[in-house]
């Protein structure tokens, strides 16, 4: 069952951040049929705009909730449950920016 509610993503690196953890965990749940969505924001304002926003994260649905999911755990603060909704072309871009010579992450997932 920890498979199931704990992604593995890779620790943070200069070639790894948020965007490319959001997309592993994304692909994870998508493999088990349960739906999630990216955002993005910044959890260290609150109500802060989205040109303020510096991190992605997703929202998973587990029986008609939604649990915060940030590095591979779930999240329950207040603020992973704020932010903007990003669609997986633009976590592809980000991706696409930090790494201008492509990565298998993106050609998998598409």
């Amino acid at each position: 069952m920890a498979g199931v509610l704990l992604p593995r993503v890779s620790a943070p690196s200069p070639a790894y951040d948020c965007d490319d953890s959001a997309l592993a965990m994304y692909r994870h749940f998508q493999e088990l049929g349960l739906k999630a969505r990216p955002v993005i924001g910044n959890l260290d304002d609150t109500g802060e705009s989205f040109s303020q926003s510096d991190h992605v994260w997703l929202l998973v649905e587990f029986f008609g909730h939604e649990v915060a999911y940030d590095w591979g755990l779930p999240r329950f603060d207040r603020q992973h449950h704020e932010g903007y909704p990003i669609t997986l072309d633009q976590i592809y871009a980000a991706i696409a920016a930090d790494n201008p010579g492509g990565t298998s992450l993106i050609a998998a997932a598409r």
